[in-house]
Formats: structure tokens, C-alpha cells, sequence
């Protein structure tokens, strides 16, 4: 297999350019339905390193290339353009408003870029959102490259494994970005460790509706395919919120054997009305749905898979995973039988940090998805967060990494990159990653309870914002059958208010907030809370669709729920039991959080 002799992601492009340059490497469908757009290998290669040429001749390629695209061909275009290059990739948003535009400035100071790349269509609007006159930015597009461009193309510089490939920026909202730098060794590493972890081979079908510029859009949904030979089918973003059942069809059109997605993804296409879904709907194609980039719920994938197997869904299809761009991608996954995808656990004990196993209808169980083994070649360990000391098997801890696939840190920030890439453990030999997530092992199988800065430490007990979430969710529903779909977000309040938690409930689209009695949710929420986690819930805010944050991959932006919650940007009317919110009652992102 190409991908196993390979030096760079080039080397499989070129091969498989020369072998079957008619062969398809890409399928869009523009408008999420019909539209299609499409390239083969020949021309993926053909107008890639045209584009290059124009990079180099404009002197972009002397500093990493910032890529601002909608989903669509062009982008694979202006990723692989940069790497033909000898330049390195940044993957970026388009911005829709100034504080997307001031992130932007932000990013291109940090990676010291001189060049973007963008559409024609969108050439005008970042020349003006970037003042890209004024700071001598050059705003470029694949439409500048020409036929002197396509023969000077043959002499493309050589990259090396060791070389950048592209930068990924971490997608929070942060005032100083940081850029995750992945080079093409540590890029087919981890590309080898996603096809070995599932039912991948040469020339298969990967697709969905991730965003490109996200890692698991770009390398899990995209690059992956293209690695072996295959093809990436994909519809943007856009078109899926819009009408979830596009990613089924998507499936079910090109016969998609993989597709990734977060949890959320399964939770509205779970609600999708049954009447609404095809009787010609056919899923008996997909393989492989790696859940992953957020914390994956066992209800939504029991309840997914239910819904969807009427339609030839397997029951092993939905394979949990986990992973991070600090790790490239992926770091643990795999094919995880049904029974084995789910372990539950004492309640009690997981907030004392130790997976005690019980049966699943115990009074105090509760349910912890599995995510699958580590992918091979890699080492993971459970550590002290304080010391580094290892943890025993079932006992929670931070989640260390190490192995081929780590990235080399992050661009021009060192004591980051020490703090981060550089952990020690007195109990094991090298250098580790750390990832900044909870979890635990059970044998050889990974389970990721929360995020460390997301953890809600109440009189010495550990709240996980995930169980709060689902809690908030059931009894919110439990007499609002038309609100299914809904979301909820868990944060700290200040312990100068008596601690506990405050929440947002967020309804389904074209749910108005006159369509629920929210004094009864608020009443039956806080209810569930004191009898399912012995806490009282203090404030609870129902919004509208669209009203909790996130990031720009779908992930909720807690800690931004809690700032705003501050700010007082969220209505009062239904906090408390329906009264406004006491002055002397304020929420804080750092409050009863740990560090």
C-alpha cells in the first residue's frame, strides 16, 4: 500500500495521479442536494501544483499560507497547492463579522504570513475584512495561475517528512492563538494509525460534512481517502444544520464506507421525524461513523442506531473515538463491539475519581462510552495532573500521549509548546503529551470523562459538566415531547453565592420559547439534579436555538456560556422559579473550576 512506503501525503497524491489520473478524488455537492462538483487525481494534481508556482513566484511560499475557504474543491486545491509549495498550510474559518476578522489578524501575525488564499467570490470581502492593501497582504486565487504557471510546475521544491505541513489553530476563542504544528511525517503517521483503527483499504469512500479547516474535517474526512486512493464525498456545514437527513443521503449516493462526526450530529439526525425519512433510505454502506471531537453521549448512540436500523444501519457501525490536533488527530478508536461500546460505572465513585464497574440497571450507574484502544505504535498513560504519578487501571487521571503522531509543539511559542509537549512522568521513560482531558483505562480501552478546565469541584466532589448536561436534557423533555433535540450547557457559579451550578437549556430550531412552560422545566430540572447528583441547580436559563456558544467545529463553549451568564447577556426571566436573578448571585468561568 502507497501509504505505508511514502515519505509526504505528496508522494501517495503523485502516485496515484500517475496511476489513475481519471480515477475521482473528490465530490461536492454545492447546493447539499444535486449540485455536483467533481475532481479527479490528474487534475487534483495538475491544479495544485499550478497554484504552487503562483505561491512561489509571489514569494507566499516563504511563510506559511493562510487558506480561507467554504467548503468545496477549491479548498483541497489550496491545501495541497501550499504543501507543493514547500510552504505550510493554515487552515482558517472565513470570517463572518469583526471579531472573525480581529482572530484572523491574529493568527497571520502569529504564523508571520504574507499571503492568503482564497475564491474569486471571496477575494473581495477578505481584501476588505483583512485591510489587506494597507498591511501588503496578498490575497490570492487558484484563477491567478496560468499556463506558464502549470509548466514551471514540474519544478515543485521537495518536502521532506520533517518539513511543516500545515498549522492548525486551536478553534477556542482566545486573544493568542495558537498554532498546532504538524509536520508530513507526524501527518502520515497519524493517517496510518486512522486507517488502522477501522475497516479501511485502498480506494474506499470517506465523506460527511465536517469543516475542512477543523482536523478531524480536514484529516479524518478528507485527507484519509485521499491517502489511499480513494474518494472524500462532502456537503458543507451549512446544508446539514439546515436539514440533517443531506448527510444520510450523502451515504446512501455515493455508498460512504466512513464518515466522522460529533455527538451532536447523531442527536438531531436521531430526532429526525420518521415520517420525514425515505423508505429507500439504505446505510447498510457505512462501516465506520467515528464519533469523536466531542464527548460522545450512550443514549444518542442507542438511540441513532435504533432509529436508523430499519434502514440498514449496523449495530457495530457508530465506533466511538477520541483525539486532538495536538495529536494530529486521532489517538484512540477502533471496533468496538455493541456491548463493549458502553461501561457503567458507580456515580458515586466517578466523582472520587475511580470506575468502579456495576451492573447497568443499578440505582447509581452511570453510563461511560468507550473510545476504543489506542491506535498502534502510540503509548497513552493516566497521570496525577500535579504530579505526573500514574494511575492505576480504572482510576481517573489526565490523559497523557506519546508517539509518532504528536505534533512538534506549537509555531514560535516555546514555553507553550515545553508546558505541553514536554510532560514527565517519574513512572515512564520520554516526553508525553498532555491532553488536558480526564479519563480512565479499563484493560486496553480508553474512556474520557471531561476537560480539566471544565471540571466542577463541589465540597470535594467531582462534577462532570457532560452528566449535569444529560440530566438537564431528560428532565427538561419529560413533559415536553415536542422539544426533542434540545441541548443544555453546565458551568460553575461563584462560591461566594453558595456554589452550585447554573445552566442554559437550548431548544430546537423553530421552537420559540412561548411554546414551553419553562417554570415546570426550571421546577422538574433542579428536582432531577438534587436527586441524581446531590446538587442544587441555581439558576437555569432557557434560550432559543442558536443561544449556547460554540466553537466554530460545534463544540459548546462552556466557560464562554459562563462569562456571558455574567455579563448578564442571557434573559433572567426564568432563573430561579421565574423570578429575576439576585444581584449578590454571579457566575464566573473560574469559579469552583479547577485550573
Amino acid at each position: 500500500m502507497r501509504l505505508d512506503t511514502a515519505n509526504t501525503l505528496l508522494d501517495c497524491i503523485d502516485h496515484y495521479a500517475a496511476t489513475q489520473p481519471t480515477a475521482r478524488a473528490a465530490s461536492f455537492l454545492a447546493d447539499g442536494d444535486a449540485q455536483e462538483e467533481t475532481l479527479e487525481y490528474g487534475e487534483l494534481r495538475r491544479r495544485a501544483r499550478a497554484l504552487a508556482s503562483v505561491l512561489r513566484r509571489e514569494g507566499a511560499a516563504d511563510a506559511p499560507v493562510l487558506l480561507l475557504f467554504h467548503s468545496g474543491i477549491e479548498f483541497l486545491i489550496g491545501f495541497f497547492a501550499c504543501l507543493y509549495a514547500g510552504t505550510s498550510a493554515v487552515p482558517a474559518n472565513v470570517a463572518r463579522n469583526r471579531h472573525q476578522y480581529e482572530r484572523l489578524r491574529l493568527i497571520l501575525e502569529d504564523a508571520h504570513s504574507v499571503a492568503v488564499v482564497t475564491t474569486d467570490e471571496l477575494r473581495a470581502t477578505v481584501l476588505a475584512g483583512l485591510n489587506a492593501e494597507a498591511s501588503g497582504l496578498r490575497v490570492l486565487t487558484e484563477r491567478a495561475a496560468d499556463a506558464a504557471d502549470a509548466a514551471e510546475a514540474t519544478n515543485a521544491p521537495r518536502v521532506g517528512g520533517d518539513d511543516v505541513a500545515f498549522l492548525q489553530y486551536t478553534s477556542g476563542s482566545t486573544g493568542h492563538p495558537k498554532g498546532v504544528m504538524v509536520t508530513h511525517a507526524q501527518l502520515l503517521a497519524n493517517l496510518r494509525a486512522v486507517r488502522d483503527s477501522g475497516p479501511m483499504a485502498e480506494y474506499f469512500c470517506c465523506g460527511g460534512w465536517l469543516p475542512q479547516f477543523h482536523d478531524m474535517g480536514l484529516i479524518g474526512m478528507s485527507l484519509a481517502p485521499l491517502a489511499l486512493g480513494g474518494q472524500v464525498a462532502f456537503i458543507s456545514p451549512l446544508h446539514f444544520l439546515q436539514r440533517p437527513l443531506r448527510w444520510l443521503r450523502l451515504i446512501q449516493r455515493y455508498k460512504i464506507s466512513i464518515s466522522p462526526a460529533p455527538n451532536f450530529a447523531l442527536e438531531m439526525c436521531a430526532h429526525i421525524p420518521r415520517d420525514q425519512i425515505p423508505p429507500d433510505l439504505d446505510l447498510s454502506s457505512l462501516d465506520g461513523l467515528y464519533c469523536g471531537a466531542e464527548p460522545v453521549n450512550a443514549e444518542t448512540v442507542t438511540r441513532f442506531v435504533a432509529a436508523f436500523a430499519p434502514y440498514g444501519l449496523s449495530a457495530d457501525a457508530v465506533k466511538p473515538c477520541y483525539g486532538l490536533a495536538e495529536a494530529t488527530l486521532i489517538v484512540s478508536g477502533g471496533a468496538t463491539a455493541p456491548e463493549h461500546r458502553v461501561v457503567h460505572v458507580e456515580r458515586k465513585a466517578l466523582a472520587q475519581g475511580r470506575a468502579r464497574p456495576v451492573e447497568a440497571d443499578a440505582v447509581d450507574a452511570q453510563a461511560v462510552v468507550c473510545c476504543g484502544a489506542v491506535v498502534a505504535g502510540h503509548r497513552l498513560i493516566v497521570v496525577d495532573p500535579e504530579t505526573g504519578a500514574r494511575r492505576a487501571d480504572g482510576e481517573v487521571g489526565e490523559l497523557w500521549f506519546a508517539g509518532p503522531s504528536v505534533a512538534s509543539g506549537y509555531w514560535r511559542n516555546a514555553d507553550a509548546s515545553a508546558a505541553t509537549f514536554g510532560a514527565r512522568s517519574p513512572d515512564c521513560d520520554g516526553a508525553f503529551l498532555r491532553t488536558g482531558d480526564l479519563g480512565f483505562m479499563l484493560g486496553d480501552r480508553v474512556h474520557v470523562t471531561g476537560r480539566i478546565k471544565e471540571l466542577i469541584i463541589l465540597r470535594g466532589r467531582n462534577y462532570y459538566p457532560t452528566d449535569l448536561e444529560a440530566t438537564i436534557v431528560a428532565a427538561a423533555l419529560e413533559r415536553e415531547p415536542r422539544a426533542v433535540g434540545a441541548f443544555a450547557a453546565a458551568f460553575a457559579l461563584d462560591e461566594s453565592s453558595g456554589g452550585g451550578v447554573a445552566a442554559l437549556l437550548e431548544l430546537p430550531r423553530g421552537m420559540p420559547l412561548t411554546a414551553v412552560d419553562r417554570p415546570a422545566i426550571v421546577e422538574r430540572v433542579r428536582t432531577a439534579m438534587t436527586q441524581a447528583h446531590e446538587l442544587t441547580l441555581k439558576a437555569l436559563v432557557v434560550v432559543e436555538q442558536g443561544g449556547i456558544p460554540r466553537t466554530s467545529s460545534g463544540k459548546l463553549q462552556r466557560r464562554k456560556c459562563a462569562q456571558m451568564y455574567l455579563r448578564g447577556e442571557f434573559a433572567a426571566s426564568n432563573e430561579r422559579d421565574g423570578s429575576k436573578r439576585d444581584a449578590s448571585e454571579r457566575a464566573t468561568p473560574e469559579a469552583a473550576v479547577t485550573p
